[in-house]
């Protein structure tokens, strides 16, 4: 019987094999012949089904990737003809399923994942590993790991692991310390949305003068407001919500906080959702145009606001806020989104 975890050894191989453009595609075939993968990636199925594990198709990967790649193009150059027989993305998904599913230690993958040497792979690898490790807490060794990846230009993606860690614990000081390892030029999405995380989860636990202190400091700004609010959305009450929010700074007409923040104030607290307040703020949504869009989501601010308050009145009581539930309905636009609250009901 073959260590089973050897499938993770042999995806690695293969990926970096595979990603080496220098070497030939008959130095692949041949090192893949020489370490007998398609005889051994056969019996580590077999394996799998014998003991009840999930299919993960490894000798038909393989074996798909050989035939696809002897059959590739000559004409074209070797990184195309790779990258239509190989797909880096699929085995990669191997190796991590395979790590998950048969309970690696992560001083096992440690190894396994020195083995790495296309950069990607390590990033992607080390990235995997460090999320193991920060759900133990050791940032220690999560940090260890960082400059074993050759590519420095990669190192940004495990810094914000950490940061993302510190920003869910509200720690301040570390949070900010690896933020400025975070290469905010990159994936801004990403970078935003842990702001967002750590500016919600210092609000919990401090007040929100505090938390718009770290609003307004270098790096921030307006565009945080929401989630320094959103912890006390979940407390107090509607009326109290538009108080606090009834100041110069939250009445920006393209950002549309206080649409936002009130929103959030009636689907996070099932106190605030009564009749008369599902009328001022239907009021007050009108007020948004229905081109302005909300980033990541294909749909408009407004029909993303509708989609809430809908899904959260469905889920608290569909059939006394029936009447109100059809009216969010009909104002939503996008068709999509229109079927997927319907199907809800």
């Amino acid at each position: 019987m073959i260590n089973q975890k050897t499938e993770i050894e042999i995806c690695i191989n293969l990926i970096n094999w595979f990603e080496n453009i220098s070497i030939s595609n008959e130095e692949v075939f041949k090192r893949i012949e020489d370490n007998e993968y398609v005889k051994i990636s056969q019996i580590l199925d077999e394996q799998r089904k014998e003991q009840g594990l999930k299919d993960i198709h490894l000798h038909k990967r393989l074996t798909s990737a050989i035939e696809d790649l002897k059959n590739a193009n000559p004409k074209y150059e070797i990184h195309i003809q790779r990258y239509r027989s190989f797909s880096f993305l699929s085995f990669l998904k191997l190796v991590k399923n395979s790590c998950t599913e048969l309970q690696v230690p992560t001083d096992e993958m440690i190894d396994y994942f020195s083995k790495a040497e296309y950069h990607i792979l390590q990033s992607e690898l080390t990235q995997f590993v460090i999320s193991k490790l920060l759900e133990k807490d050791d940032v220690k060794t999560s940090l260890s790991l960082i400059p074993r990846i050759n590519d420095k230009n990669e190192h940004y993606t495990c810094y914000r692991l950490i940061a993302h860690y510190y920003g869910q614990k509200a720690d301040k000081l570390n949070f900010l310390k690896w933020l400025k390892k975070c290469d905010a030029r990159k994936d801004v999405g990403d970078i935003q949305a842990i702001k967002s995380i750590f500016v919600s989860k210092y609000a919990e636990t401090n007040s929100l003068d505090e938390a718009l202190k770290i609003v307004d400091s270098k790096g921030f700004g307006k565009m945080y407001l929401t989630d320094a609010l959103l912890p006390f959305t979940k407390t107090k009450s509607f009326n109290e919500i538009k108080e606090i929010i009834n100041i110069p700074r939250f009445e920006t007409k393209k950002e549309y906080l206080q649409q936002i923040i009130l929103t959030n104030s009636f689907i996070n607290n099932k106190t605030n959702q009564t009749i008369n307040n599902f009328n001022e703020l239907s009021e007050i949504l009108m007020e948004i145009p229905s081109r302005v869009r909300w980033y990541p989501s294909d749909a408009s601010l407004r029909d993303n606001l509708w989609s809430y308050i809908a899904e959260s009145l469905i889920n608290n009581n569909k059939e006394k806020f029936k009447t109100q539930i059809d009216f969010t309905i009909k104002k939503i636009n996008a068709k999509w989104l229109k079927k997927s609250i319907k199907e809800q009901i």
